[in-house]
């Protein structure tokens, strides 16, 4: 079996069995470029072991974690020059520049309206919750439990090529 390239880009084969190895290679490369593209993710959280847990989680589902935040104000910076496509917030960040979650995400919605949010709280109060999905975050998760799960399917609605994690205890601790 021979396989030549000439300068026309045309492929000449020099045996009939050699069709169904072309037909695999034609297939495989093809294959390769229909695959799904990571949606780029940034976590600001000042948790390390949070972030880590974010981090695993978000890369099993098809998530490219582009980086990572310790605070809102280092946040902002990274979401201006990465500009990624989703954003997990943590709401309790400490208050550096004056800026805190809540004046990030808002500045963020107006700058960026296309940025996807997943909020993050360990307070529980409805009404911020409320607020938050009203003002176009895509889901409010409260710490230390949430089901990953329920998130998969809500950010499968924006982004189609995010897969299904394996199932996990939907009461595992961040």
């Amino acid at each position: 079996m021979i396989f030549t390239l000439s300068t026309g880009s045309w492929l000449q084969i020099r045996y009939k069995q050699s069709i169904c190895i072309l037909g695999l290679w034609i297939f495989g490369v093809l294959g390769s470029c229909a695959q799904a593209v990571a949606v780029r993710t940034l976590i600001i959280e000042d948790s390390s072991a949070a972030r880590n847990f974010l981090k695993l989680r978000f890369t099993e589902i098809g998530c490219e974690v582009i980086g990572e935040a310790g605070d809102a104000s280092e946040g902002l910076k990274l979401i201006r020059e990465l500009r990624p496509q989703l954003v997990s917030l943590d709401l309790l960040l400490p208050l550096v520049n004056e800026i805190d979650a809540l004046t990030l995400f808002r500045t963020v919605r107006k700058e960026s309206p296309e940025t996807k949010f997943i909020v993050i709280s360990a307070s529980s109060r409805a009404t911020e919750r409320a607020s938050f999905m009203r003002e176009g975050a895509v889901e409010y998760f409260e710490k230390p439990f949430f089901n990953f799960q329920a998130l998969v399917g809500k950010l499968a609605q924006f982004f189609p090529d995010i897969k299904d994690a394996a199932p996990r205890d939907p009461r595992r601790r961040l």
